[in-house]
Parts: structure tokens; sequence; C-alpha cells
């Protein structure tokens, strides 16, 4: 029998590492608006990849940690810096955000350019 429940957001942070190690791809229900009209709130699935076998580039759509490690946030690559950060933002918005690449697979941290 399959489980379909969500993962809070903490069961999720502390699941995703392991998953992404396991499988090839795992899915993830889309919440929020910042992808629109691309991705829909809680009605279209996105599957993850390891970024460690997968290098991200310029349209790509990345999962990151906001600053303070407690939100989860989707959004697409429109740059590559110099210093080996992305710049990033939701298909929705207006502005973009910086944010630096893991060496390691670890949940990437975000900060506001």
């Amino acid at each position: 029998m399959q489980n379909n429940r969500l993962l809070t957001m903490a069961e999720a942070l502390a699941c995703l590492p392991a998953l992404l190690q396991e499988q090839n791809l795992v899915p993830l229900l889309v919440t929020g608006t910042s992808m629109t009209p691309f991705l829909r709130d809680r009605r279209d699935v996105v599957y993850l990849q390891d970024a460690r076998r997968f290098p991200a580039k310029i349209g790509d759509i990345i999962l990151f940690r906001r600053p303070g490690g407690k939100a989860l946030v989707l959004h697409r690559i429109v740059g590559l810096n110099r210093d080996g950060s992305y710049t990033v933002n939701g298909d929705a918005q207006i502005w973009c955000k910086g944010v630096a690449a893991s060496r390691r697979g670890n949940p990437l941290p975000c900060g506001n350019t």
C-alpha cells in the first residue's frame, strides 16, 4: 500500500537528501504561486534529481532553502555568476535572488541580490 500523505516542511528537510541519493527522481507537489503559470499551486508535481549528478544550467528549476533554513523554494535559474552562485527568479515574480551553489549536495542557502 502506497502512502500519499504530504510531508511537513521539517519532514521534507530531514529526508530529502537521503531520498535523492536513493532514487533517480523524487516527486514534490508544488505549493505556492511564484512559478505560475508554468507550475500551479497544489496541482503540479515536479521531479527532483540529485544536483551532483546533473549540474544546473540557465533555465533549470532548482530547489533551495531560504535564509534561516525554514522554507524550501523552487525557482528558475536566470543567470550564472562568476563566483559560482546562481541568480534565480520565480516565473511570476519581477525580482531576482542570488543563490550560492552547493559543492557538497547540501540544501542551498539563498540571499537577496
